[in-house]
């Protein structure tokens, strides 16, 4: 049987927003920052790296069939997953996140009014 104050527990745990031990923000607020900085490193990391590598190739042989393709596809599946699949889906994150909010006039996207 379900009494008056068991529902008002039940709702006021599942509005529990988690929060960051570290900072004390919500999670929903910094959830975003691993996507971008995973982005931004493997870009800078392997991407441009690779594509630096390539280039010194081909620079010193004086020919663009120096570098292998294989290492031509690799240079861009880096870039192109490392800004893509992070950076992307990061920005995705925190917009809908700001965009469930505003729909919700004004509200957190956890509170009781956007369910």
């Amino acid at each position: 049987m379900t009494t008056p104050s068991t529902i008002t527990a039940e709702r006021s745990v599942s509005n529990v927003v988690p929060r960051c031990p570290l900072t004390g923000a919500s999670i929903a607020d910094i959830i975003y920052r691993p996507f971008f900085l995973a982005g931004v490193a493997i870009v800078l990391t392997l991407g441009c790296v690779w594509g630096a590598i390539n280039l010194f190739t081909i620079g010193v042989k004086e020919s663009f069939s120096a570098v292998s393709y294989s290492w031509v596809l690799a240079h861009g599946h880096a870039m192109v997953f490392g800004f893509v699949g992070f950076f992307i889906m990061g920005f995705a994150t925190r917009l809908c996140r700001d965009s469930r909010a505003q729909l919700c006039g004004g509200h957190d996207s956890h509170s009781r009014h956007c369910r």
